[in-house]
């Protein structure tokens, strides 16, 4: 008889692992048990040799679709108990078990319901016929309802539900889809939706249905779901979409929409198949001919589409006429979303009186993710439900054990590295007023809490102004300060796993620079240690500090004056400047009243503001959204400068300047102008290449959400055989900084900074 001592680390907690490694036993005729511990899953396997020899090999091949195994240790037994059966033991504390482990226990993150449940959920003969919190050992809530680890039912906000004997029995038959699923529950036993209405309280289906019919009337509701509330309409309902547009301050930015019938589509079968993962993001994908409201994306055809992926939305869109619903966070401009029911109703009141309210806690708040295909991958633009906070497998030189990544100032998140594991947090957003400062508070005590960690380094912005900066003053001893741009360019190197020589592209939007500046259009190169800003976009003065960012036309005053072609008359009349505001920038210009920056997130901006008179931005990057949106397939490209330390970019924009004053289509001159900034980052790498010897290169920032700046520069660079380094599941945008920020204070004692 062979005893073996077996410890599996990584996603194997809350995904159906220990039912598993019971079915295998029994299959096997395995005897021992498994059990959770706070570092991931412990067994003991006694049989033939053969026999654990192909126990041990199947528990990592034929592991459930939803694990991720990062690590098994496998070891000799030599205690003398000889078992009679195979038995899934409570869970341990750390000081219960036989060996420390040196592993970590990844926190499940929150899946998609799945093709068994939502059979069952439409089946009038099951007993959890309609039930909207129908899940399983596959499906179903799980980071937004763990209050601790090790995973079980006493450790999440379900413990407050007794199970009903019928529950209990699948809970414990090895033969159900709902072994040991600890959000498992039925009608009789678990949570239920709840509405009040004037003529007294509904519930569960009959909920459903009043918000279906508001839904069709034309109302806006708020549905809590697996991580907060959503604000709901219809669709295809334009008077709906307006009000909801005016309600939310939100006159273009689009809106997410969800549908259950992906039929409807018209999408790639790319497209088809992230919408339907378990992860189930928000996808944007071009949707031509979309019968829905035209005012779901006002300016173009590009929509965010997400699959119904929790009972609760799949019940609702039963019930509407229309299958398609639009999906926003339930919130406030630049609040967190809303996730408790008394804080809903009251911060939520100003856009609806009709609140589908439900009884299962969530501990933690997250929002939706979001992603579309670029550069022939899905990449994630907002880090949140279903990939949050799976982390990232580093490199560990630092001598500190817990590092703590505070993160950006906007699309803030955060992350904290555990040996060799970084877990970056959701997104927790623009840290620009206290509720959302609240929510960081509150992301980071619930991180350091599933972790079972203090941090022992904490790693922020150079901004000192930053309230990310601040809290690691406030709470964490010793601080590290990495600059904003050297953090985008580690946290591409960390997902990719490199730690050797690299050149980067750092495009974006602003961060302060060592000299002073603000940085964000930046070249670098990682080589023999050493770390160098080796060239930047030319610098030009940014007036009114940060505004600039909200009104793009103020910063193409500047790179126009720059240029020596600024005409009061002409270009105040096309971008809305009034007198006053131009003779205010004039001044500041004039004067030396401003910072430089090299800001490639301005430059875009600007130039956007230029070509469609775009006078303020509604959200973050607007006009350079809408210049991408509008860009056509002319293939000419702007003169510019040869290779140089300071990019000059005032050609450029004197060729667009004239081009627009000659009466050239707009489309055509944003085709010119994405063209010629490809064309000029691809030959200033291949100089760098040259010069370092390096033939990798990281492209990142959040400029390069631009899918036609990203691609036609990935295209470029690979035709010139040079290898792209591009994030894919951590954001290009800020929400990678605070993985950057570790990755850099865990490798930084091997490179010269």
């Amino acid at each position: 008889m062979n005893s073996r001592f077996i410890h599996l680390s990584g996603i194997v907690q809350g995904v159906g692992f220990r039912p598993f490694v019971s079915r295998l036993a029994a299959e096997l005729h395995i005897l021992g048990y498994v059990r959770n511990t706070p570092a991931g899953v412990e067994i003991v396997a006694q049989g033939e040799p053969a026999t654990t020899d192909d126990f041990t090999r199947r528990l990592v091949k034929d592991a459930p679709a939803n694990a991720h195994i990062a690590e098994i240790s496998v070891m000799a037994n030599t205690e003398s108990t000889t078992y009679k059966a195979f038995e899934i033991l409570a869970s341990v504390a750390d000081d219960k078990t036989r060996y420390k482990y040196t592993g970590a226990v990844f926190v499940p993150t929150d899946l998609a319901i799945c093709k068994d449940c939502s059979a069952e959920l439409a089946d009038p003969k099951n007993r959890r016929h309609e039930y909207p919190f129908i899940n399983c050992t596959n499906c179903g809530p799980r980071y937004t309802i763990i209050e601790n680890l090790p995973y079980d039912r006493a450790s999440t906000t379900m413990k407050v539900f007794e199970m009903c004997p019928e529950c209990a029995e699948e809970y414990k038959n090895p033969a159900t889809s709902r072994f040991h699923a600890q959000p498992n529950a039925c009608a009789d036993c678990g949570a239920h939706l709840y509405i009040n209405t004037t003529n007294g309280r509904l519930q569960d289906i009959e909920a459903v249905k009043y918000i279906a019919g508001l839904i069709d009337s034309g109302e806006i509701v708020a549905v809590r779901g697996v991580g907060g509330y959503h604000l709901i309409c219809d669709a295809y309902n334009d008077s709906a979409v307006l009000k909801l547009r005016q309600l939310k301050l939100r006159p273009t930015k689009p809106f997410a929409v969800m549908c259950d019938d992906l039929s409807m589509l018209n999408a790639s079968s790319e497209v088809l198949a992230a919408v339907s993962s378990p992860q189930a993001p928000i996808v944007i994908f071009d949707w031509q001919n979309a019968p829905i409201s035209q005012h779901i994306n006002p300016t173009s055809s590009q929509v965010g589409v997400m699959g119904a992926y929790s009972p609760i939305h799949k019940l609702i869109l039963k019930y509407t006429t229309h299958k398609c619903i639009v999906a926003t966070s339930g919130n406030r401009h630049d609040e967190p979303i809303c996730y408790e029911p008394n804080d809903a109703e009251r911060r939520l009141a100003h856009f609806t009186p009709h609140f589908l309210h439900h009884n299962r806690d969530i501990k933690t708040r997250i929002d939706d993710s979001v992603a579309r295909f670029t550069a022939g991958e899905l990449r994630i633009i907002r880090r949140g439900r279903g990939y949050a906070p799976f982390p990232v497998s580093i490199a560990h030189k630092s001598k500190y054990n817990i590092i703590f990544g505070a993160g950006a100032h906007l699309k803030n998140t955060i992350a904290i590295s555990k040996g060799k594991y970084a877990f970056v947090s959701q997104h927790i957003g623009n840290l620009d007023n206290a509720d959302t400062d609240d929510f960081y508070m509150e992301t980071y005590i619930q991180m350091t809490r599933l972790l079972n960690c203090t941090p022992e380094l904490a790693v922020c912005d150079l901004n000192e102004s930053y309230f990310s900066s601040k809290f690691c003053e406030r709470h964490a001893s010793p601080i590290m300060r990495v600059q904003h741009h050297h953090a985008h360019l580690f946290a591409a190197m960390a997902e990719h796993n490199i730690t050797g020589d690299v050149l980067g592209v750092i495009f974006d939007g602003a961060g302060l620079g060592s000299d002073g500046a603000i940085w964000g259009g930046e070249f670098f190169a990682l080589t023999d240690g050493q770390l160098k800003r080796d060239r930047h976009l030319e610098y030009v003065p940014q007036p009114a500090m940060n505004t600039a960012a909200i009104y793009p036309a103020r910063m193409a005053q500047s790179y126009l004056m720059s240029a020596g072609v600024w005409e009061q008359d002409y270009w105040g009349a096309k971008m809305g400047l009034t007198a006053e505001i131009v003779q205010l920038n004039g001044a500041l210009i004039n004067n030396n009243k401003t910072v430089r920056t090299s800001s490639a997130g301005r430059l875009f901006e600007s130039v956007g503001a230029m070509v469609l008179g775009i006078n303020k931005n509604e959200y973050e990057g607007q006009a350079a959204v809408a210049l991408e949106a509008i860009a056509g397939t002319d293939n000419n490209v702007y003169k510019y400068g040869l290779p140089s330390r300071e990019l000059a970019i005032t050609p450029i924009i004197r060729q667009v300047a004239e081009d627009i004053k000659s009466g050239v289509v707009a489309n055509v001159i944003s085709a010119r102008f994405h063209n010629t900034i490809a064309t000029m980052i691809t030959d200033n790498v291949l100089d760098m290449a040259k010069t370092y010897n390096i033939k990798r290169v990281v492209l990142a920032g959040g400029a390069f959400q631009n899918c036609r700046l990203l691609e036609q520069t990935a295209k470029l660079l690979t035709a010139r055989s040079i290898e792209c380094i591009i994030p894919r599941l951590i954001p290009i945008n800020d929400g990678g900084i605070s993985l950057g920020q570790v990755f850099y204070a865990n490798i930084a004692p091997s490179i010269a900074l």
